[in-house]
């Protein structure tokens, strides 16, 4: 039973997109910003992080989500946006925006709804989560869990998947 399982995880039937698929097209609000469509974004690489405030992984994925982010941000085919799933906008929006104050990050942040609709769309059971989206809109990338603990390995791990995708 255990070699079947091991076997259908490897298959691509685990957790996550299968890499190659396509990406399930969402719109979400964003916190401070306009709403982002992964409709509009084809044509650029997508950067998409799972994540919650109360998530200790996540937390040392944040400052490496920063730093992609502030790498990229005058690059015109990369996105980075990070999906929150704290709960719908309405209800954490206030304190997510303290939290992001707080460690002042500046990468923009898309609320998942009551329903956790992107998340399962995504199929994300565990955070942090991070897919890559190509420009024709397919999963080039997903990885579930922290890569490294140090956060220069993260972004090292996040820049390559996104130069894969380019």
């Amino acid at each position: 039973l255990c070699v079947a399982a091991i076997a259908w995880y490897v298959a691509g039937h685990g957790p996550g997109l299968r890499v190659g698929s396509a990406a399930p097209t969402f719109e979400a609000d964003v916190l401070d910003s306009e709403a982002f469509s992964l409709a509009d974004a084809r044509g650029q690489v997508v950067v998409l992080d799972f994540w919650a405030t109360w998530c200790p992984p996540c937390k040392l994925t944040l400052p490496a989500i920063e730093r992609v982010h502030r790498r990229y941000q005058g690059d015109d085919d990369v996105r980075v946006l990070s999906v929150n799933t704290d709960g719908p906008k309405d209800r954490v929006e206030n304190g997510v925006r303290r939290f992001m104050k707080g460690k002042r990050f500046s990468f923009p942040v898309a609320f998942d709804t009551a329903t956790q609709t992107i998340s399962r769309s995504y199929k994300v059971e565990a955070i942090p989560t991070l897919v890559v989206v190509d420009k024709e809109g397919r999963v080039a990338f997903s990885h579930t869990g922290l890569t490294s603990n140090d956060p220069r390995k993260i972004e090292e791990h996040i820049v390559e998947a996104i130069e894969a995708a380019r």
